[in-house]
């Protein structure tokens, strides 16, 4: 069992999933974040590589005077690439460094933004024990939608971007 794993189990069940979340998709399937994360969305803009890198941080962008890291969701949770369209867009997310204090901002690579939702506890499920099956630890949580038959993954963005920028 992993850490990540022995840290939601040990979690007291006053914790609380609920609140708003930016929604995109990546091909048909809906992803979303904690809005309290999200900085900002911007156009796609030029990404400039970067060597020794793991595949999926596809390089850094310079916004307004700030070097930020982007990386590609698609290639992160192991989904097929695909080409850029006018609705491509980077999601700018701020998440704490490992056990570090500091936040870092890093830009990710969607294929579209839909909307803000608010979700309740009822709506969502946890992904614990799906996870110890699957072994998939970027889905933290699954959230029915009302009024639609879709599933909204909520993507745990410290595990997303856990070990970016780190060679093994």
């Amino acid at each position: 069992m992993t850490e990540s794993q022995n840290q939601t189990q040990n979690l007291p069940a006053s914790i609380t999933m609920s609140g708003k979340y930016l929604s995109f998709q990546l091909g048909k399937e809906l992803y979303g974040v904690a809005i309290m994360s999200v900085r900002e969305i911007i156009a796609l803009l030029d990404i400039t590589p970067l060597p020794d890198v793991p595949p999926y941080v596809k390089g850094v962008i310079n916004l307004r005077g700030r070097i930020i890291p982007v990386v590609d969701l698609r290639a992160r949770l192991g989904l097929e690439s695909v080409e850029h369209t006018e609705k491509t867009c980077i999601v700018v997310i701020e998440v704490q460094e490992d056990d570090d204090d500091e936040l870092m901002q890093v830009g990710c690579v969607v294929d579209s933004v839909n909307e803000v939702m608010d979700l309740v506890d009822d709506q969502i499920e946890t992904t614990l024990e799906f996870a110890q099956v699957s072994n998939v630890h970027a889905i933290q949580g699954l959230a029915k939608l009302q009024n639609s038959d879709d599933v909204l993954a909520l993507l745990d963005m410290g595990w997303v971007l856990s070990s970016m920028g780190r060679t093994a």
